[in-house]
């Protein structure tokens, strides 16, 4: 919950976040969020009273992301699969799961898909981010500003050259997590860096398109920022 619920009881804000934390539970499970049952649970821990409303609109919200999250999960293919060619997971570099002990992102990214497409890697940026390693084993690497409190990251596919890209990964880390390593495939992935800082002002970004296996060592075309 947020500092604007601070008007909320314990006992409703508790229970609103345990709701959102099952069903983003049954997503990271592999499993479909019972979405209907999870909003009856929701107006039934609000009851009538006005905070507690507000703050039961604010979690139907978060369950509306939630599904949102789960239905492009489904519709782009996961759970990943790694290529061949790329070098396998250690113990120090993870696929999924808690941050590497390097204070580097876990593996992920790459959905393989037959038939290659051929696509130029692009970025919009207001910050510098570098390539690291081949293809096999690709990363990206960047610096986050003092001012910078969380990291979001959201990876995105497209299956072909006419459909739109599908999140199918998003996570928040702290600011020492500045490298990505990327498993990629065929299939054009989209990788967004959102710095934020504490009061939640969005300081750095970074938008890199079209990264395939066959395109990691062309030169990215850079696009305009806003900033």
């Amino acid at each position: 919950m947020s500092s604007s619920d601070t008007a909320v009881p314990a006992i409703v804000s508790d229970a609103l976040r345990a709701i959102i934390d099952d069903a983003r539970r049954a997503v990271t499970s592999g499993a479909a969020p019972d979405i209907e049952a999870l909003r009856t649970r929701v107006h039934a821990a609000a009851g009538s009273d006005p905070a507690a409303l507000a703050a039961a609109q604010r979690t139907l919200a978060q369950l509306d992301r939630v599904a949102a999250v789960y239905r492009a999960r489904t519709t782009v293919g996961t759970p990943l699969s790694p290529p061949a060619a790329a070098a396998p997971s250690t113990p120090e570099t993870p696929r999924l799961g808690g941050l590497p002990s390097s204070g580097g992102l876990p593996r992920a990214g790459g959905l393989p898909r037959p038939g290659a497409l051929r696509t130029r890697p692009t970025i919009t940026a207001n910050m510098d981010v570098k390539r690291e390693g081949a293809a096999g084993a690709a990363a990206l690497a960047w610096t986050s500003l003092p001012a910078v409190a969380t990291w979001e990251i959201r990876l995105s596919a497209r299956p072909d050259a006419r459909a739109d890209y599908e999140v199918f990964e998003t996570r928040t880390v702290d600011p020492a997590a500045t490298r990505l390593e990327l498993t990629l495939s065929d299939r054009p992935l989209r990788v967004n860096l959102l710095g934020h800082r504490r009061d939640g002002k969005l300081l750095q970004r970074a938008l890199i398109s079209g990264l395939t296996l066959e395109n990691w060592g062309d030169r990215w075309e850079k696009r305009a920022s806003a900033s």
